[in-house]
């Protein structure tokens, strides 16, 4: 989340801006299987902070697939979203034939 930083200062004060790490990472906590997880795990820990919208959602690489179902999420629970922001997130959302485990084959590994 460290790549944040810049962009978190540029905010400015009056604007939060709160970093999600994936569980299982860093923790003895046990990994989410798909996007749909994730996002559900990401809306609650959201949802502490922020109990009701507007919200302004970003995600980098595979983060953007989970910021979109966290948006449509929030959007089914009558929540605005005011911005959802996916950057380099370059997959075929169309594609319904692929599951969670070929979404994460097309992503390459971190360095």
């Amino acid at each position: 989340m460290l790549c944040y930083v810049p962009l978190a200062y540029h905010l400015g004060d009056d604007q939060p801006c709160y970093g999600l790490q994936a569980c299982g990472w860093d923790d003895d906590r046990r990994p989410r299987e798909s996007i749909e997880e994730m996002a559900e795990s990401y809306l609650a820990a959201l949802q502490e902070v922020q109990p009701r919208g507007p919200y302004h959602l970003a995600g980098w690489s595979f983060g953007g697939l989970v910021v979109f179902e966290m948006a449509q999420r929030l959007r089914a629970a009558g929540e605005e979203v005011g911005l959802l922001a996916m950057l380099d997130a370059g997959m075929d959302l169309q594609r319904p034939d692929l599951d969670d485990s070929e979404l994460l084959l097309r992503f390459p590994p971190a360095m």
